[in-house]
């Protein structure tokens, strides 16, 4: 299991549907799925982000993953806030 984060390019036509309400938000991605429309752009594919207080979805022609530090072997198939090092949007990997 590694932190990563996720830069998507040419982002266009965002629809969010953010449920926060006063609380800070726990930025974890429950899925997330590439669709292909029907409608001539699959260049520019429909991408659905599904969170635990937030769903987004938008056209983009793809993304880069940077994992933030070395895998590691875990019983859990999550890290807590403090092993991925908090929040992270910086695109450099771990070195």
């Amino acid at each position: 299991m590694a932190p990563a984060t996720l830069v998507f390019e040419d982002v266009w036509d965002l629809e969010e549907d953010l449920d926060f309400k006063g609380t800070t938000p726990a930025l974890e991605i429950d899925g997330l799925q590439r669709l292909v429309l029907d409608d001539g752009r699959e260049d520019l594919p429909l991408w659905h982000i599904k969170g635990h207080a937030f769903d987004l979805r938008f056209r983009a022609a793809g993304y880069r993953q940077y994992f933030r530090k070395a895998p590691a072997l875990t019983s859990r198939q999550m890290l807590s806030h403090a092993e991925r090092n908090g929040y992270a949007f910086a695109e450099v990997g771990f070195r």
